[in-house]
């Protein structure tokens, strides 16, 4: 999504009805060609362990009027033992409120020996993700190279305001992918295909645009979207979210005729915000006090704090993230059609109902609060051109107090205001005023800081003694109180750092309080670690850098496709004083370095020194700025991350005296 240039397409037009039926299927069910058949490596990627000979995608009316009907049909080939996965069928649906409902239509599976394999309906069983998704699970038996497994199913959904995505590209290749729409002409919709900003267009004849690139060809024909030969995705470091690089393509309603009258859906994030504000499980909600009234009652005398006052304001905050739990989903609306109250009442829900409560209880006590709708990281980037509703999967609240603004995020009673949930941060967040609805940015109000500050001893066998204070800042304060909070034996340095020293002992461990919710945290602790350096001869090996976050360069690949995205920005600086060993000298140190990235977006020190006859001082100090990194800025990034990672690795060496 990031990527908006060529094939970032919006197309609207009317519907032929149900034109395209005439039309046949690219292919039909256990009919596969002699050349599938013989296929033992897949010619454009002879790597690949199973691929997609076929997904074909059908969307029109049902035989309820209230429902769209969704047929699909798949064959996969299996080429090598690596490629096993793909017989395991995970297919989720929006089971909620009956808004979908899946039906099992047949599968198979074909032997090298030509034999069949079919599955039956009761082979299908159903694992509920949530209290609003349910996923249809089924295994493909006897699977083995040259296997070719394929299936059918239908989807029928009230979902008519947006279609269903579809996704062109796959962890594997993709051979041939189509997707077709009948539906009558008085649905019109707006359709957005992403990931394929690598694409040129070469033939836009009337009713036929060819798009092609990077080996893949795209046809767009009316109602038809085909896709030919997509290489499969091949993720890389430090990207937010797969969805938004594979190709898909999106939809939303835009028109709709309704008897001799076309109602214009959504034109404008204007329209989008009044539709929000009367829909029963969102706007509905905040906006009339009977929905809260319970909560009101019970909750108001626990609130302290001047009117309209920045302490009243987080008192609310504070008591829903203290009071509410959280059931880890997502959402910016009711899960469910019932009143906020209810949600009080069993003290559990979604991020939309937490926070659609504190929402409704900041403006029954007149303060200037307003709904913030969110894409979180793993969803995908938000599209901000046109009005999609399904790209919302959360809601933070916006409160003005004073001509200050805080942002409040109340899922968890160890993050402050203003510090939203990490999968919060994800560019931008859109903003609901009750007169207008604009775009605002939603990013890290600090950088995520570790400071870790040695004070440390070896001795003439390479063990080490002595102490360290780590300080953390902004969200790496949030982390390492969470770590405290869900584990009672204290027991996160000795994983952190038995990996690297085996011989790593904790003598004493202090800490910041963990349920004081503060932007910093502290550790003090007492250790030692036995043969922290080689021993050989007359001399000592060690790497002067105990623990890092970034032992690794992730960046390992010659060029990069996608963005890299930090999240936030972030520093960790390293400090030690070390007292060398009795009766050694220094006979080599590491090389100190120095780079800085182009706009001082990022940097990387690191200096070793010589204090007197006994004693060293290493810094080693790496901070990212920036929390985007387009492809081309790669290589210095790639570069700055390779020192980084060599730098870890480097060792000081002593010489018997």
């Amino acid at each position: 999504m990031r990527q908006l240039p060529l094939l970032l397409l919006l197309l609207l037009f009317a519907h032929e009805g149900h034109a395209q039926a005439i039309i046949p299927p690219p292919f039909v069910f256990g009919k596969i060609p002699e050349e599938d058949i013989a296929m033992t490596s897949y010619e454009p990627d002879t790597s690949a362990a199973a691929v997609v000979l076929c997904h074909f995608g059908t969307v029109g009316e049902s035989d309820n009027v209230y429902k769209f009907g969704y047929k699909f049909h798949k064959r996969i080939k299996i080429l090598k033992r690596t490629g096993y996965d793909a017989g395991n069928i995970g297919i989720p649906f929006k089971s909620a409120w009956g808004l979908e409902e899946f039906i099992f239509g047949q599968a198979q599976v074909r032997l090298p020996s030509g034999d069949v394999v079919k599955l039956k309906k009761k082979d299908v069983f159903y694992e509920k993700l949530s209290d609003e998704w349910t996923m249809a699970k089924f295994t493909f038996p006897k699977l083995g190279p040259g296997c070719i497994l394929e299936y059918e199913y239908e989807l029928q959904s009230m979902r008519q305001g947006n279609l269903k995505s579809w996704y062109f590209q796959e962890d594997i290749p993709v051979k041939f992918s189509e997707f077709r729409i009948g539906l009558p002409a008085k649905f019109q919709y707006t359709y957005i295909l992403q990931g394929a900003g690598d694409m040129a267009l070469t033939d836009d004849s009337p009713r036929h645009t060819v798009y092609e690139g990077n080996g893949k060809r795209c046809d767009i024909l009316s109602n038809r979207f085909i896709f030919k030969d997509v290489p499969a995705f091949q993720p890389e470091a430090y990207i937010a979210s797969v969805n938004d690089c594979l190709v898909k393509i999106k939809f939303q309603l835009s028109e709709l005729q309704f008897f001799y009258k076309t109602i214009s859906v959504n034109k404008n994030w204007s329209d989008f915000k009044d539709m929000l504000h009367l829909l029963p499980w969102f706007g509905r909600q905040y906006e009339m006090p009977e929905n809260t009234a319970l909560a009101a009652a019970e909750i108001l005398p626990n609130i302290q704090g001047a009117p309209r006052s920045r302490e009243r304001a987080e008192a609310y905050y504070w008591y829903i993230a203290n009071n509410m739990n959280w059931n880890h989903n997502y959402s910016f609306s009711l899960e469910r059609m019932v009143p906020l109250d209810t949600i009080y009442q069993e003290r559990r829900g979604s991020s939309g109902e937490l926070n659609l409560l504190l929402l409704a209880l900041l403006r029954r006590d007149s303060f200037e609060a307003n709904p913030v709708l969110l894409s979180t990281r793993s969803n995908g980037r938000p599209y901000t051109d046109f009005p999609l509703i399904d790209q919302f999967d959360h809601m933070i609240v916006q409160v003005v107090v004073d001509s200050s603004v805080i942002i409040m995020d109340a899922l968890d009673p160890l993050r402050p205001p203003n510090y939203p949930d990490m999968e919060a941060l994800n560019g931008q967040g859109l903003l609901l005023k009750p007169d207008t609805a604009f775009w605002i940015p939603i990013v890290s109000p600090s950088d995520a800081t570790d400071y870790y500050n040695y004070d440390v001893a070896m001795d003439e066998n390479g063990h080490i003694n002595g102490n360290l204070l780590a300080t953390y800042r902004g969200y790496n304060a949030i982390l390492e109180r969470q770590h405290y909070k869900t584990d009672d034996t204290h027991d996160y340095w000795n994983k952190r750092m038995l990996e690297k020293f085996p011989g790593f002992e904790k003598d004493t461990l202090r800490h910041s309080d963990v349920n004081t919710p503060t932007i910093l945290f502290n550790d003090t602790l007492s250790f030692k670690i036995i043969d922290a350096a080689q021993l050989s001869g007359d001399y000592l090996y060690f790497s002067p850098i105990l623990f890092s976050n970034f032992n690794e360069n992730m960046f390992k690949e010659e060029k990069r496709k996608f963005p890299i995205d930090f999240g936030l920005p972030f520093l960790e600086q390293y400090i030690m004083k070390l007292k060398l060993p009795p009766g050694y000298e220094v006979e080599s140190l590491p090389k100190s370095s120095k780079i800085i990235l182009q706009s001082n977006s990022g940097s990387y020190v690191f200096n070793i020194e010589q204090k007197g006859a006994d004693e060293l001082h290493i810094n080693s100090r790496l901070q990212i700025k920036k929390i985007v990194f387009q492809p081309e800025e790669y290589p210095d990034l790639k570069q700055m991350m390779s020192l980084v990672a060599e730098k870890m690795g480097e060792q000081v060496v002593l010489k018997k005296k």
